[in-house]
């Protein structure tokens, strides 16, 4: 498992994930980075609306909204998705504690995507990261480093989210992940189609 806190980073696309995409493959090209960025976004997306429909959250939409920035090898669409939910009624469906613990499963998630696809980088992982500390905090969790409920709360999200990743085999996630990648936007019920 990843700590939380490890090289804190901006989650903007840097020259340094350019470059490790370029060490994977000598010869890539803008287009096959283009495949390379939205296969991963498509990947972590996904992973937070499967999560998020089997914990009974109403998804406003996951989206991977199309960016383009220019590099030396040409212009490169960067993806970078957004899966919200519908906040209101979450108390009262989970109440306040667990509204809380259920929205640090729901950020986990992302955690959980990455790291079945055999991604260790931290760098796509800090807004999910600040996510589930922002949770452990609202449930009276200090927010240190050091703090071994904070690491055992962080361990348990993502283990939650992993197994409700993973609870059909991940056939449902394979689904509503190439899904996203054709539309690039799912509504909740085209998710919950997707899934059945």
């Amino acid at each position: 498992m990843l700590p939380p806190y490890k090289n804190a980073r901006s989650p903007k696309i840097s020259q340094s994930v350019l470059s490790s995409l370029s060490a994977r493959e000598p010869r890539l090209t803008a287009r096959a980075m283009q495949k390379e960025t939205l296969e991963a976004t498509a990947w972590h997306e996904a992973g937070h609306a499967v999560v998020g429909a089997r914990l009974g959250m109403k998804l406003y939409k996951v989206e991977i909204p199309v960016r383009f920035m220019t590099y030396s090898c040409g212009e490169v669409r960067i993806s970078t998705g957004y899966t919200t939910y519908v906040v209101n009624g979450l108390a009262d469906q989970f109440g306040t504690e667990g509204a809380n613990r259920a929205r640090a499963v729901f950020a986990a998630a992302g955690i959980a995507a990455e790291l079945a696809r055999g991604n260790r980088s931290t760098m796509e992982i800090q807004d999910d990261s600040d996510g589930i500390r922002r949770y452990a905090r609202a449930l009276g969790i200090e927010d240190h480093p050091s703090n071994r409920e904070l690491a055992v709360f962080f361990a348990d999200a993502v283990n939650e989210a992993t197994g409700l990743l993973l609870q059909d085999g991940g056939k449902a996630w394979v689904r509503v992940r190439t899904a996203l990648k054709q539309r690039l936007e799912l509504s909740h019920e085209k998710v919950l189609e997707l899934m059945s």
